[in-house]
């Protein structure tokens, strides 16, 4: 238990991780520096993993690169569901093994000869993985062999980083005291930090350090970085206190086997001291002195010599058993402090996981309530508001279009809708509902539609009306009297006579506007026609009775003066405009208000109803 004894031993793992090895160390009788060199924290980004998470059941490999991936992940990955079953986790060492199974009762795929990415892409299962999907989690600047050769093997990888390591602000300052000191490297990252907490002046101080490496790449890495002491063990806790504990003993051994040069090889040789001559004899008168047992002062000086002195080992035995027993609370305490470390990792990651669930339950919470909110609406408020949505275009249509017919077809199926249903509500919306159809029944009707399609005839009937110049003159009837036999000079002069005549025809008209229409003002005095009767079916639509009687008169006044009266075609035109004039379309058309209100009072009434 105290084989490591006046060695110091600094961990830099994360503080996290270090609990184990601490207590290892400590109890194999080692000074213990706890140095760590890396910080855990989560990644900036959460959302790729917790993307990963909603999409876990469709990957067929979940690799775990660290222990620490895994306890970063699983608080994610398992919020909203279990494991699922198709997906086979896989990680690089016995470590992540035991801590993968802290969290699901699955046995992983992990290397059977070593503990890195290259001893997990030699296994079996790993070597065809044509349309597999894989998912890999890891920290920030992970490697990237194990993707890539994954990727090669027809995988498609997707990279998630379930934590961020940092450089910590950590005191290195106790490796600079003087003893034997090894290090703990667990991560090359960790080396690293180490010089950069070191700085240029100190880094020559650190070359004297012994580094115990538990691969082979960080102790690769530790010799490119300076350190002259580099040795490698396995990765278990327990690999890497044997390893120290078989240097050490051998460290002690060749600093006992070092002869000590203050001690010279051959002591000289002393000489002996001169004998001293025996005191003259005295004569037989002289007294010898007394022995100093024959005085009483000498026996109390004596007894309480003697008392001091079991005094004095008493307080020896007091002091050795005061300090066993501080000893043993000191390690009580450390093992206590430890649990409690270990505790409070522990409650930490299930809070984390509990925040998790707790959030997760609110959106449920807030999802469930929005549903039952959405189902609770029963039969009575869907037929409210499918009553006001059929009265609010019955209504549009009504004052947009004039469509009475419409607007009494609806009202006619909320009555049918509405029978056999009793409640007070129900039948103050039948009663409005009664009461606007009525209205409706009365409003005098105004064919819009049959209106328009009398306009486009007449639109239609422009071109063929007959203008007052075109109006043809009806030649004499009457054949002339037969001419005594002239000579045929006498009947050529006759008939150039009449030829003359027929050129010219004296007409008498009351205006002569009609006489000064060129044909090209003869097309525009149509198309202005057709237009102020296309502005008069744009008044009837919009129910614009002052426009609509305008334009009637415009066309009719049109047809007076430019049109021959004569015909029938223009006679017929003018009776249909006629006609037009007399239609009253401006009439106002009453609304459903009566009944909307009647719905809207129904929902408020319902709704304070409810709790």
């Amino acid at each position: 238990m105290a084989a490591l004894t006046g060695l110091r031993v600094a961990i830099g793992r994360p503080q996290q991780q270090a609990a184990a090895q601490i207590d290892l160390f400590a109890r194999a009788g080692a000074v213990v520096l706890a140095l760590p060199l890396l910080e855990i924290r989560r990644p900036d980004d959460r959302q790729p993993l917790l993307d990963a998470a909603d999409n876990l059941a469709a990957y067929d490999l979940v690799v775990f690169v660290s222990p620490t991936a895994i306890d970063q992940a699983m608080p994610v990955l398992l919020a909203k569901r279990n494991w699922p079953e198709q997906a086979q986790p896989a990680v690089v060492g016995r470590g992540s093994a035991d801590a993968l199974r802290r969290w699901v009762a699955l046995e992983p795929l992990l290397p059977h000869d070593g503990s890195d990415s290259e001893a997990l892409l030699r296994r079996p299962e790993l070597q065809a993985l044509s349309g597999k999907r894989v998912l890999i989690l890891r920290g920030n600047g992970g490697r990237e062999l194990l993707a890539g050769q994954l990727r090669q093997r027809g995988a498609h990888v997707d990279i998630v980083e379930a934590y961020r390591r940092v450089l910590p602000a950590t005191d290195i300052s106790p490796l600079f005291e003087p003893g034997p000191t090894v290090l703990l490297a667990t991560s090359s990252e960790a080396l690293s930090n180490l010089l950069q907490l070191a700085g240029e002046s100190r880094r020559q101080s650190l070359q004297s350090l012994v580094i115990f490496a538990i691969h082979q790449r960080i102790a690769d890495h530790a010799r490119s970085l300076g350190f002259a002491r580099v040795l490698t063990t396995a990765a278990a806790d327990q690999a890497l206190l044997d390893g120290v504990s078989e240097w050490y003993a051998h460290e002690k051994e060749s600093m006992t086997n070092v002869p000590d040069p203050a001690q010279p090889d051959n002591p000289p040789v002393q000489e002996p001291l001169p004998a001293v001559p025996p005191p003259p004899e005295t004569g037989s008168a002289l007294v010898a002195a007394p022995a100093w047992w024959r005085h009483p002062a000498s026996w109390v000086a004596a007894g309480a010599l003697l008392a001091v002195g079991v005094q004095w080992q008493q307080m020896r035995q007091q002091i050795a058993a005061l300090q066993l027993e501080a000893g043993s609370f000191n390690k009580e305490s450390r093992s206590v402090a430890e649990r409690n470390t270990e505790l409070t990792r522990q409650l930490q990651t299930k809070l984390a996981v509990l925040e998790s669930k707790f959030n997760d339950t609110q959106s449920q919470q807030l999802a469930l309530q929005a549903m039952y909110q959405e189902l609770s609406r029963g039969s009575e408020e869907t037929s409210l508001a499918d009553v006001e949505q059929a009265l609010e275009l019955a209504d549009q249509q009504l004052q947009l279009a004039g469509n009475v017919r419409v607007a009494l077809i609806a009202l006619q199926n909320i009555d049918q809708k509405l029978q056999g249903n009793a409640k007070p509500q129900w039948i103050a919306i039948r009663r409005a509902v009664s009461a606007d159809a009525e209205t409706l029944k009365k409003a005098p009707f105004v064919d819009t539609v049959g209106i328009s399609v009398r306009i486009d005839t007449l639109v239609a009937a422009v071109d063929k009306l007959p203008l007052v110049v075109e109006k043809p003159q009806p030649r004499s009837a009457t054949q002339p009297a037969a001419a005594p036999e002239q000579s045929w000079l006498a009947r050529i002069g006759g008939d150039i006579w009449r030829d003359i005549k027929d050129l010219i025809r004296v007409r008498r008209l009351e205006r002569q506007e009609p006489l000064l229409l060129s044909p090209e003002q003869s097309f525009f005095l149509r198309e202005n026609l057709k237009l102020r009767l296309l502005d008069a079916r744009m008044a009837n639509i919009q129910r614009d009775g002052t426009t609509f009687a305008a334009d009637i008169r415009a066309a009719r006044s049109y047809i007076e003066r430019y049109f021959d009266s004569s015909s029938s075609t223009t006679r017929r035109f003018a009776d249909s405009l006629n006609e037009l004039s007399q239609t009253e379309i401006a009439v106002q058309t009453p609304t459903l208000a009566r009944s909307l209100t009647a719905v809207r009072d129904a929902k408020l009434s319902r709704e304070k109803v409810k709790p």
